[in-house]
């Protein structure tokens, strides 16, 4: 589940701090009485709905594992609840320190990571030093994207919006807040694209409905 490491790893290694730098900078009074409205909002549990699990984790990395012995070719599909149990239960060394609640939805062929990061987790920035202290313990964090092919080692993850405590950043200030967390510039790479590796064993990612599709490369 590489590419699900590499999404994360775009998610909280700085796009939250980004996001509400820039609603400071920009857009000053009023983005904050907004944040401040929001500081008590949580995730909605839809009652009844299935909810991650250690049993469907572990039944979906049996999947997972049969793929990658499977010929060439093989897809599998995994649901968004699928992929959460998996990096809740199976894969808890891939996620950095003070994230919680990582869940990834997929509808209609997009893909949403959506994440609460622990504010003590914030780099050290001097301009934030008043934004930081309206906050909550932990920020809600969301971000849009789709899965599409790059080059034969590599799949683009095309971010196409970023909410931070449920304020959406201008689509235009995307490509600078990726640039800011580490984005590498690629020959054919859109501004609001990251490169992400495909993991040993498979040779395709893609997005199709509701699934998340994996190919296995034989």
């Amino acid at each position: 589940m590489k590419l699900l490491r590499g999404c994360l790893s775009v998610l909280v290694t700085g796009i939250v701090l980004m996001a509400i730098a820039y609603g400071g900078w920009r857009w000053g009074g009023e983005v904050f009485p907004a944040v401040e409205r929001m500081l008590g909002r949580s995730p909605t549990v839809v009652p009844g709905e299935p909810q991650p699990s250690e049993e469907i984790a572990e039944a979906a990395l049996d999947r997972y594992q049969d793929l990658l012995r499977s010929p060439a070719g093989t897809e599998a599909m995994f649901s968004g609840l699928e992929v959460t149990s998996l990096i809740r239960f199976s894969f808890p060394g891939m996620l950095p320190p003070g994230l919680a609640e990582p869940t990834v939805i997929i509808r209609d062929g997009t893909l949403d990571l959506q994440a609460r990061v622990a504010r003590d987790r914030f780099p050290s920035f001097p301009r934030l030093d008043g934004v930081l202290e309206i906050l909550p313990d932990t920020v809600p964090l969301e971000v849009g994207a789709v899965v599409l092919p790059f080059d034969p080692a590599h799949v683009s993850v095309m971010v196409q919006r970023i909410d931070a405590s449920a304020i959406p950043v201008p689509r235009r200030f995307i490509p600078d807040i990726l640039e800011a967390v580490g984005r590498r510039s690629r020959p054919g790479l859109p501004p609001t694209g990251v490169a992400v590796p495909l993991p040993d064993g498979l040779s395709g990612v893609y997005v199709q409905a509701d699934s998340l599709v994996l190919v296995s490369g034989g």
